[in-house]
């Protein structure tokens, strides 16, 4: 087997050994009817286990982050669709900076919040984008 041989089998294991070990992050529990849940992750992809659940029923109630994080996943209860809600997240630890906002989904999946930005507080809110 020619070297060039040995480094595209090698290159082919590598890619099926990642493609096999793709996350595929469960959502947190929908809380109830008027709450959206975070689960939050310091893993870009969702691979680690979350290290804070927060419910949220309050708008424009900040929420500081245990320690900061790079993505989530979510659960949202029914009423709280068509509303212009969102989750708004910040590099600050008081919702102060420019926040970057996420659409509310109940899509199994992991939320990329922002940039490779470390994200150390949130909110849910209804104002403009």
């Amino acid at each position: 087997m020619s070297f060039k041989s040995l480094i595209t089998l090698a290159v082919a294991v590598a890619l099926q050994t990642t493609l096999s070990t793709a996350c595929t992050p469960a959502n947190p529990p929908i809380k109830d009817a008027n709450t959206v849940t975070v689960a939050l992750r310091a893993d870009l992809a969702c691979c680690d286990a979350p290290f804070q659940t927060t419910n949220m029923g309050v708008l424009d109630e900040c929420h500081t982050a245990t320690a900061g994080f790079l993505s989530l996943t979510e659960a949202v209860g029914q009423n709280m669709f068509n509303r212009g809600i969102h989750i708004w997240t910040f590099s600050d630890s008081n919702c102060q900076d420019d926040g970057r906002t996420i659409q509310l989904s109940n899509s199994e999946g992991c939320v990329f919040a922002g940039d490779d930005v470390v994200i150390n507080s949130f909110l849910i809110s209804a104002r403009a984008l």
